[in-house]
């Protein structure tokens, strides 16, 4: 809806610039009326919108997926620890290429079962002892690493979250600014409209001195009414300049010289007004 607004507003804006005022200015440098510049004017601006950047939330895993993996790895670990020590103390021969034989493993699951303490071990102990170890150490890995992804999501949620109630805040307020925005170019357009309307008079009176009088290299060789006509057309101008060239906003936020500009228009268009129909 502000963008349909703000549509209508400069086009207004354009034809009372680029058309008319053009022709008012070209008037009176027929008729050699001189007149002062006013300040250099600031630069046209208009934005909407925010200036902050959406919120990005990045994926979050649970970990699960690694921590198995993980796991295995450190059951294999495990398992390969035990038997790499009990063959080591058995005097047993572990050749990764060849499963090693039965007399060889009996020796190392008794050591684990048992041997290793000094009493006489039981290799199905040791076996129960290799396997439950290995799931221990497979199932505690695995725990740390989801334990670890879930504190590590949790500081990304807070941050997202931190992020989001501050992005939320930042868009109030610039629905805020837009809402001042609307308000001021609802207000604008109709003033804009009838500087056109009243220019467009001063234009066809400016007209009509240089048909009937001609163009004077001198000003003060003017009829006094015409004369009071060209000023009349400067002081319009001028306040129309100022008023249409004023910025909307600034860095994405309503600009209140603006609003200034817009009241000092106002008032010398019904002043205008005032003095020609009174």
């Amino acid at each position: 809806v502000v963008a349909e607004h703000v549509s209508e507003f400069k086009a207004n804006k354009e034809v009372l610039a680029d058309d008319i005022l053009a022709e008012t200015r070209a008037l009176l440098s027929k008729a050699n009326y001189e007149y002062s510049v006013d300040e250099e004017l600031e630069p046209f601006e208009f934005s909407l919108g925010s200036t902050r950047e959406k919120v990005q939330i990045k994926n979050v895993s649970t970990g699960r997926f690694t921590g198995f993996i993980l796991a295995l790895l450190g059951m294999l670990a495990t398992a390969g620890a035990w038997l790499f020590f009990a063959s080591q103390k058995t005097g047993s021969v572990i050749e990764l290429d060849k499963v090693p034989e039965q007399t060889a493993l009996d020796a190392m699951f008794t050591w684990i079962g048992g041997g290793m303490t000094g009493s006489t071990g039981n290799p199905l102990f040791g076996m129960i002892t290799l396997v439950l170890s290995s799931l221990f150490v497979g199932f505690l890995i695995y725990k740390m690493r989801v334990s670890m992804k879930e504190n590590k999501n949790f500081k990304v949620a807070n941050n997202a979250l931190e992020k989001s109630h501050a992005y939320v805040e930042e868009q109030k307020e610039s629905m805020s600014e837009m809402e001042l925005i609307d308000a001021h170019i609802l207000s604008a357009t109709p003033l804009i409209k009838d500087y056109s309307v009243v220019l467009e008079e001063q234009n066809a009176k400016l007209k009509r001195v240089l048909h009937v009088e001609g163009s004077f290299e001198d000003m003060n060789e003017y009829h006094p009414n015409s004369k009071h006509i060209m000023e009349e057309a400067v002081n319009l101008m001028k306040r129309a300049e100022r008023f249409i060239n004023a910025p909307v906003s600034k860095d994405g936020r309503f600009n209140e010289d603006s609003v200034t500009a817009y009241r000092e228009a106002k008032a010398l268009y019904s002043s205008y007004i005032t003095q020609t129909y009174a």
